[in-house]
């Protein structure tokens, strides 16, 4: 019979992974590197995940709280409760690279594709929630296809994002969430 996975093993695993990320990024990191570091076995840290991917993404996935969903009656208090989180997280200087970096390797990487993709379906639910309900109280018509909100919403985060990062830190939150509003409403 196969032993119980532990959940000490699997806190140590990603713990060293993130210390690895944040140190030395997406080309330092090792499976051989992550067991050195935890002091958990390669058999182990394969038994707790299928592949050496899946623990850089889950290590990555940890570092970002989870995004909220509120429900606060309106659209825009929704979308300025969400916003107020996912700001952050677009603005850190220590995960841009990082995520950049995954998004580059996802590119070439079937597994990291998969891994990823399933990561932003998981991350995209919140927004969708909010959508959803805004949509059933009449602030946003039935017609409004999910993909094309969700541009709407973070499309301009994610191209300050890559063009201008430094803008972020100071972002007029309820200035962008009036604008998307207006792009919705349009």
């Amino acid at each position: 019979m196969a032993r119980p996975r532990s959940e000490e093993a699997n806190a140590k695993i990603l713990e060293a992974a993130v210390g690895l990320l944040f140190e030395k990024g997406l080309d330092g990191f090792t499976i051989d590197e992550v067991a050195s570091r935890s002091g958990v076995a390669k058999t182990t840290i394969y038994r707790h995940f299928s592949s050496g991917n899946e623990v850089l993404v889950t290590a990555l996935d940890s570092t970002i709280r989870p995004f909220p969903t509120p429900d606060t009656g309106t659209l825009r208090g929704d979308l300025l409760e969400f916003m107020e989180v996912v700001v952050p997280i677009f603005a850190s200087a220590q995960l841009r690279p990082l995520m950049l970096g995954l998004v580059g390797a996802a590119a070439t990487d079937t597994e990291l594709f998969r891994i990823q993709t399933a990561m932003l379906t998981e991350r995209t639910m919140p927004l969708r929630t909010i959508i959803d309900a805004a949509k059933a109280r009449g602030q946003l018509p039935d017609s409004l296809v999910f993909e094309e909100a969700f541009d709407f919403i973070e499309g301009p985060l994610l191209a300050q994002w890559i063009q201008r990062p430094e803008t972020l830190i100071d972002i007029d939150i309820e200035r962008l969430v009036d604008r998307v509003l207006a792009a919705l409403a349009a």
